[in-house]
């Protein structure tokens, strides 16, 4: 799962806390979204946004389990950021369960693990 690694270069992105000052400082990020202490069987949401902290609430709002961002990547355009969501969407497409969510299996799991 090595792709992940080139997307994140110095020049291209950097990993971030989801401690972001106020939660609302603008940027291009790509997130995944899941469950507190997730695992395999659970689901992960892939998703760009450029505002976490009203993407996580409009996400938390009718879903009964605590959500939180298992990794976050900010990335230097717009058209990165949906680039890198691309390449996620298209190489685990077999997991795709509703949308934008998929099933964690250990592919995603070591991704996830991956990016630290």
């Amino acid at each position: 799962m090595d792709y992940f690694k080139h997307y994140s270069t110095a020049s291209d992105s950097r990993l971030i806390s989801i401690v972001l000052s106020d939660g609302t400082k603008p940027g291009h990020y790509v997130y995944f979204l899941t469950e507190k202490d997730f695992t395999i069987g659970d689901f992960v949401k892939v998703g760009v946004t450029s505002l976490l902290r009203q993407r996580l609430s409009m996400m938390q709002t009718g879903n009964p389990r605590i959500l939180g961002f298992a990794k976050i990547l900010e990335l230097e355009s717009g058209a990165k950021a949906r680039k890198l969501e691309a390449t996620f969407k298209r190489d685990f497409k077999h997991q795709k369960e509703l949308n934008e969510w998929f099933r964690i299996n250990e592919d995603i799991l070591g991704v996830l693990n991956e990016m630290v």
